[in-house]
């Protein structure tokens, strides 16, 4: 779990977590070079709205993906709700791509680490 603070207060937080992919889904891993690939998947991210396009989000998304790298992850994910707009711009801006979503109305995006 990530916060960025102004004094006292969370203006905004990243939780995330280091898993296999498509263990969630009950997927088999995927080895490479002898080991299980690993992703860092943010669970919930937000930022105070009247505190937006001030760059927190950016920061906390940039210190999640540094600490996913340093824990040898392949790639970081995440899915958002289709309406989420801001969102997209952000992670768009920061390199991922994204696809559609067909278990609910959203998008997942991924970044390779």
């Amino acid at each position: 779990m990530l916060g960025a603070y102004h004094a006292t207060r969370c203006v905004g937080f990243l939780r995330f977590l280091i898993q296999v992919p498509g263990a969630e889904a009950g997927r088999p891993a995927v080895i490479y070079n002898g080991e299980s690939l690993k992703e860092g998947y943010v669970e919930a991210f937000g930022v105070d709205p009247q505190l937006r396009r001030r760059g927190i989000g950016t920061a906390l998304q940039q210190h999640a993906a540094q600490l996913c790298r340093v824990a040898g992850c392949y790639q970081m994910r995440s899915r958002s709700p289709v309406t989420s707009t801001e969102n997209y711009a952000l992670k768009i801006a920061a390199g991922y791509v994204l696809h559609p979503s067909h278990e609910n109305d959203s998008y997942y995006f991924l970044l390779r680490l």
